[in-house]
């Protein structure tokens, strides 16, 4: 019953991340890596959103790095699908990319929680 839970809880945040990144920026609310940040500073920021939600996946569905990964593919392609939405832009394999750094979180995650005491 508990992974039940947890799998319905990283749908949900995977289609929240979705659902917001797609609204926000028909709507103009603020979004990271916005136009008037250097695109170092962008790459970054964007870098680092996707390492902490992996990192997030990572915890709430610990020992299973296979399923968070898929999870991860799935909100990136998702996410850039939707700019079809949106006609100033287009989805790219770079922004698809950016999934890498989500997986790498997860991975560190995965290897902290590998190492913590477990109890009894």
């Amino acid at each position: 019953m508990r992974l039940n839970r947890q799998f319905t809880i990283v749908t949900a945040l995977g289609l929240a991340l979705t659902t917001y990144a797609a609204v926000a920026a028909l709507k103009g609310w603020p979004v990271i890596g916005e136009h008037h940040h250097d695109e170092r500073v962008m790459l970054i920021e964007r870098l680092s959103v996707w390492a902490l939600f992996g990192s997030a996946l990572s915890l709430l569905l610990p020992g299973r790095l296979m399923i968070v990964c898929g999870f991860l593919i799935v909100t990136s392609l998702a996410i850039e699908l939707s700019q079809i939405l949106r006609p100033d832009r287009y989805p790219s394999l770079f922004s698809a990319a950016q999934i890498l750094s989500g997986i790498v979180g997860a991975a560190i995650a995965q290897l902290v929680l590998m190492f913590l005491p477990r109890p009894p």
